[in-house]
């Protein structure tokens, strides 16, 4: 019985040691893979106050965004150091839960609206308590309505607070080719077909809309936009598992097809990936661009020019109605979100950070560079940022859109991709509708995607 006991012991000991041992490969280890975004701050601490350390993980944005951001933060919080260690993405989702699990020192962590949030929610502290002491009582007013919901549908518990929102598929446009066609910005459906046809007849080299079909979760997000048109049916098989095979998808699935049909669309489209459809718009190959919000930096001159993008004016639209009537929308959802860790010692300082990001100028810096829509209430972008009539309007009409979304964007990222390779079929092997909606709910009662 000693004995047993004994063994016990020595086996709680070397696994204790092995542990240990583990999680400090594993901090050596990411340290090396993740690029930081560290800047030591113009200014030290005041006095003889020590200097409070962060340790900040995240997979969004780059380290040189964050690097004049750390900067600012210095000037406004002198005594607080943040350490960001930034990931690539699926690197990010593999690590942190692990990272969390082990006790890895990690004070703050970017939040990922996906099921990546539910998974390292018990590890985060809940975010009423420390915004009602480090924000304030009316905490709530200073955020939009739409991203506190969103934050607090993508956890059992409020765990992460909002940085910033994107939504998806937008239309953006070269104002520079219509107006040599003698076109004006386009509104309608109408006006999207009369592109494609005076671009045939004057310009048959330019394509009417990039896209990168041959990624097919762009193609989902399409028939997603055309569908929010009518109703919010994207939520109820998202949260409710209610089923594809409804009237509305089916019509939605029909406006799509039509798009090619009408020429507005052309399967020249399905050869390209997301960064050749980016380049070719932005090389003036395409009179149009469909893509998320991310990329609405495109509606920016001193962002284009620094990107060497040669492009006189771009705008942006929702997807029209193809069909009958319905209200031009996206789906949107947040972006970036950050949570502050229960094991984190130093909740204050974390605090001074998120309100920072959230709140104050880091947003601002954000919302400068077009990363994100801030979720904070009053934010404007700096008047140099947009230059054109064109520009101002389309980020307004932007901002609309993103803020009154049809349905969230909490996408179910596999099954996207089946479904962009049905649709796929749909424009390149004539599959009809009806076996495309019902291999696509069939692929959806595995039950792998609840």
């Amino acid at each position: 019985m000693k004995m047993n006991q004994m063994v016990k012991r020595s086996l709680a000991v070397l696994l204790a040691v092995f542990m240990v041992v583990m999680a400090a490969a594993c901090g050596n280890n990411d340290n090396n893979s993740g690029n930081n975004a560290n800047s030591s701050g113009n200014s030290e601490a005041a006095g003889s106050e020590e200097k409070v350390s962060l340790n900040m993980w995240t997979w969004h944005p780059s380290p040189e965004v964050w690097e004049p951001i750390l900067n600012k933060f210095y000037e406004k919080y002198p005594n607080i150091k943040v350490n960001v260690s930034v990931y690539p993405s699926l690197d990010y989702q593999q690590k942190v839960p692990i990272a969390l699990t082990t006790g890895e020192d990690i004070d703050i962590v970017g939040v990922q609206a996906t099921a990546f949030a539910a998974q390292i929610e018990p590890y985060l502290e809940p975010m009423d308590g420390l915004m009602k002491e480090y924000v304030g009582a009316d905490w709530e007013t200073k955020y939009d309505a739409s991203s506190i919901e969103q934050a607090r549908k993508i956890t059992e518990e409020f765990v992460t607070a909002p940085v910033g929102s994107a939504g998806a598929m937008v239309i953006y446009y070269n104002m520079g080719i219509l107006k040599e066609l003698g076109l004006e910005a386009p509104q309608t459906y109408e006006d999207l077909k009369e592109i494609a046809s005076v671009l045939k007849e004057k310009k048959p080299d330019v394509m009417p809309m990039a896209i990168g079909g041959k990624e097919g979760w762009t193609l989902d997000e399409v028939v997603l936009s055309l569908l929010g048109q009518q109703t919010d049916l994207y939520n109820d098989i998202r949260y409710n598992q209610a089923s594809f095979n409804t009237p509305e998808y089916v019509q939605a699935i029909q406006d799509f097809k039509q798009m090619f049909e009408d020429g507005v669309m052309t399967e020249d489209v399905m050869d390209l990936d997301y960064s050749r459809s980016l380049e070719v718009f932005s090389n003036g190959q395409a009179a149009m661009f469909v893509q998320g919000t991310w990329e609405s930096y495109l509606l920016s001159e001193p962002i284009r020019a620094d990107k060497q993008i040669a492009l006189e004016d771009v705008g942006l639209m929702a997807f029209p109605a193809v069909s009958g009537e319905g209200t031009p929308s996206i789906r949107s959802f947040i972006d970036i979100g950050l949570g502050v860790t229960q094991t984190s010692e130093h909740k204050k300082e974390a605090m001074d950070f998120i309100r920072f990001m959230t709140l104050e100028e880091g947003a601002d810096m954000l919302g400068d560079q077009f990363i994100v829509v801030p979720s904070k209430v009053g934010y404007t972008p700096q008047a140099e940022t947009l230059t054109s009539d064109e520009a101002k309007a389309s980020y307004e009409r932007m901002v609309e859109l993103v803020q009154n979304p049809s349905a969230d964007r909490n996408n179910l990222s596999s099954l996207s991709a089946i479904i962009g390779s049905e649709l796929q079929r749909v424009i390149l092997s004539g599959q009809d509708i009806e076996t495309t909606v019902k291999n696509i709910q069939s692929e959806f009662e595995t039950g792998k995607y609840n």
